[in-house]
């Protein structure tokens, strides 16, 4: 019994050392798994940021329309119809194609937000926060550029003063203007 105790003593020793070194290793690749988690959240965190498309030389403008739909730019205030907000989404490779919704939030003269309705369908999240959008665009990105103009209005007559402008793509402004209505 002496030499199967001192056999079996060895073997659990053997065992013992096995068992340490596999959970030495399993330690090492948990820390190993760990930091390529970590990695690969760095790593989309940078596409996402990557992604994040850019309003190009946005300008806006007030128009009034004719009786034959015809544009007309005006700064008065009181001839103003809409607010014309042009710009160019500028080329992503790395942006997702497809149709993207293009909001334009803008803050009149005496703080408000410019909105047709001040309903739950109007409302929409950007850069971690939430506000009434004034006009909308459905655009059709397909990594190039692209031309894009919204109208706006509100929903009653414009005030004189500056409009503060942004523009809002996939939760984020990519780009800001404004304009002076007299």
């Amino acid at each position: 019994y002496v030499v199967q105790i001192d056999s079996l003593f060895t073997l659990n020793k053997t065992i013992l050392a096995e068992k340490d070194k596999v959970n030495e290793d399993l330690t090492a690749e948990k820390g190993k798994s760990d930091q390529l988690s970590k990695d690969k959240d760095a790593l989309q965190n940078t596409v996402k940021i990557g992604s994040v498309l850019e309003a190009e030389n946005p300008k806006a403008i007030g128009v009034k329309f004719t009786s034959v739909n015809k544009e007309i730019e005006t700064n008065k205030a009181s001839r103003a119809e809409r607010i014309k907000v042009s710009f160019t989404l500028g080329e992503n490779r790395i942006a997702k194609k497809g149709v993207k919704p293009v909001y334009v939030r803008i803050m009149t003269p005496d703080g408000k937000e410019m909105t047709k309705s001040d309903n739950e369908s109007n409302l929409i999240n950007f850069n971690g926060s939430k506000g009434f959008y004034a006009g909308k665009e459905d655009v059709n990105y397909n990594n190039e550029k692209v031309k894009v103009d919204v109208f706006c209005a509100g929903p009653t007559e414009f005030i004189p003063g500056k409009y503060i402008i942004e523009i809002i793509c996939d939760e984020v402004v990519v780009g800001q203007t404004d304009i002076t209505l007299k």
